[in-house]
């Protein structure tokens, strides 16, 4: 059957073949940045998430900030931490940004008590809050 394109009846013996080894850029790897903060969200309850909050503005600072130092301070400052209820169905979450020591230290706690990061995280958060006083 002949095309209407002329290029295409004939067959051509000099057809350049394509070359299958196409030559790829090595993708660049991107340095990690040295102050890299972990991501942690921490379930609590909304009476909890309130008291936080309210804290948190008394010092001028946002909620993130305070709850990243409060489990920095704990982490570095308190050896025990009892065991606490740990909200299965909370929709209410706060954040803290951890350094990479201080995550490490946390994440020692999950190996030891044989948990999530984010229940050792609660854990820590809510024996900080009874020992400041702020959690009867």
């Amino acid at each position: 059957m002949d095309s209407f394109h002329p290029m295409f009846n004939e067959i051509n013996e000099n057809i350049v073949q394509i070359s299958t080894n196409i030559t790829q850029h090595p993708k660049k790897v991107r340095k990690e940045r040295s102050d890299k903060r972990k991501d942690i969200r921490i379930p609590l309850t909304s009476e909890t998430k309130q008291l936080i909050k309210k804290i948190s503005f008394q010092y001028n600072t946002y909620p993130t900030i305070f709850t990243s130092d409060l489990l920095t301070e704990s982490l570095h400052r308190f050896n025990e931490f009892e065991l606490v209820e740990y909200p299965i169905h909370s929709k209410s979450l706060a954040v803290a940004k951890l350094d990479k020591e201080t995550f490490e230290i946390l994440r020692n706690y999950c190996i030891e008590w044989d948990c999530s990061i984010r229940k050792a995280a609660h854990r820590v958060v809510i024996n900080s809050l009874r020992k400041e006083g702020y959690i009867v």
